[in-house]
């Protein structure tokens, strides 16, 4: 399954003003897809909102299955 995650970019033991749906793991701030073998691929869009991450995981995986 392919997940979607928000990393905000800042380091990882600040987290005073971090998003709840933040996934911090030091990366370049910017949306991920994180892929079933662990394996992480930045999502290049100009802006999303961290709302709208469930909608694109759905239509990633739906595209994923009909692949196969």
């Amino acid at each position: 399954m392919i997940r979607v995650e928000y990393d905000d970019g800042k380091p990882m033991k600040r987290g005073d003003d971090r998003s709840p749906l933040c996934t911090p793991k030091g990366r370049a701030m910017g949306m991920y897809a994180v892929l079933p073998d662990g394996s992480e691929r930045p999502l290049h869009v100009g802006y999303m909102r961290v709302g709208e991450m469930k909608g694109l995981e759905k239509l990633l995986n739906e595209v994923a299955d009909l692949r196969r």
